[in-house]
């Protein structure tokens, strides 16, 4: 009586599931799918970072005059050191994590919504020395990041609360 032997051994298949693992790791990368995604969960979490430093900042200097103030625009944002009154972007921005430069911008390709509408020509935000809101979000806003088909959210509260 002879036994045929069919099929795998494990060992076959886990070499075959571990070089699968690795060819998939080194090519997905190359894909712009991802690379896309990464723009925009990349310049979302500048945002979000840029927020919440320029809420603590508008906290702990309560006493002076600073000019803490974010300025979004239909492709990109940043913050506001110096000069209060301007509504213009620099074009780059120091340190680089403070906003979003205008080659970043042109490479990334993103919209801003604040609100659910396109920005016309810029949105501004500012904290009281207490964290809240004032001016264009007092009752609370939303920033919309979009990148082609996907769209990512940012909300800030009537209280302060800064959130995805």
């Amino acid at each position: 009586m002879r036994l045929d032997r069919c099929g795998f051994t494990l060992i076959e298949l886990v070499v075959v599931i571990v070089l699968i693992g690795i060819l998939s790791a080194i090519a997905l990368p190359k894909l712009s799918l991802i690379d896309r995604s990464s723009n925009l969960t990349e310049a979302r979490d500048r945002l979000l970072s840029v927020l919440r430093h320029n809420q603590l900042q508008s906290m702990q200097n309560s006493q002076t005059d600073g000019c803490y103030k974010i300025l979004i625009n239909a492709t990109r944002f940043g913050q506001q050191t110096q000069n209060c009154d301007s509504q213009i972007l620099p074009n780059t921005f120091t340190p680089d994590y403070l906003g979003l430069s205008q080659a970043e911008a042109t490479q990334a390709k993103l919209k801003f919504k604040a609100n659910g509408a396109p920005i016309n020509q810029y949105f501004q935000i500012t904290f009281n020395s207490l964290g809240v809101p004032e001016s264009n979000c007092l009752s609370g806003c939303s920033i919309t990041l979009t990148l082609n088909s996907q769209s990512q959210t940012i909300y800030i509260e009537p209280q302060g609360y800064i959130h995805l």
